[in-house]
């Protein structure tokens, strides 16, 4: 819930800002106007005589406020729960530098042909797999569906048993994998 909060924190305030930078903005005033046209006394008039045109009402940037707030309340409590705190950070740019240093500049190590043999023996069996799963979730898709099996018997049990397979071929110790056995 916290992170779809601060997902709507963020794609509010990204299209206030695109929005601020289709209409445009003087640099020095803070004015918006809608196009070139408009002197800076209508725009004036505007202001005072709509103030809802030009400025956002207090709710919605409190709202904006409280979002981004509670989004870098999820990230900081992603930091600690991964306990991320800035000694490990800096012991982990140390290792980072010299991974840097060990890829640059690459060597494949005398052994080329066998990477570029290996690499169409990889998307192949990528292919191949995805293929096999493709034709074997296809007619268990269909005998899924309620409008094709007219047997509301055969069809729970059946859908019971692609749940225990969910659940069996799930990772059993993942934090999602009991999100999703509780939901289910």
């Amino acid at each position: 819930m916290l992170l779809l909060i601060a997902m709507t924190a963020i794609i509010d305030l990204s299209c206030e800002a695109i929005c601020r930078r289709l209409i445009g903005q003087d640099a020095g005033k803070g004015v918006l106007t809608m196009n070139a046209k408009l002197s800076a006394d209508t725009v004036a008039v505007l202001r005072q005589t709509n103030p809802e045109i030009l400025a956002r009402p207090l709710p919605q940037r409190l709202r904006s406020w409280a979002l981004w707030l509670a989004f870098l309340a999820v990230f900081g409590f992603g930091l600690w729960l991964d306990r991320c705190h800035p000694q490990r950070i800096w012991d982990g740019l140390g290792k980072l530098g010299f991974l840097v240093h060990f890829m640059w500049p690459p060597s494949d190590g005398g052994a080329f042909w066998e990477h570029v043999y290996a690499m169409p023996q990889t998307l192949g069996m990528a292919f191949l797999g995805t293929l096999i799963a493709a034709v074997v979730a296809l007619p268990l898709g269909f005998l899924g569906a309620k409008n094709v099996v007219p047997n509301w018997l055969f069809h729970f049990g059946l859908r019971r048993g692609f749940d225990s397979n969910r659940v069996r071929i799930w990772p059993k110790r993942t934090p999602a994998s009991r999100l999703v056995k509780g939901l289910l």
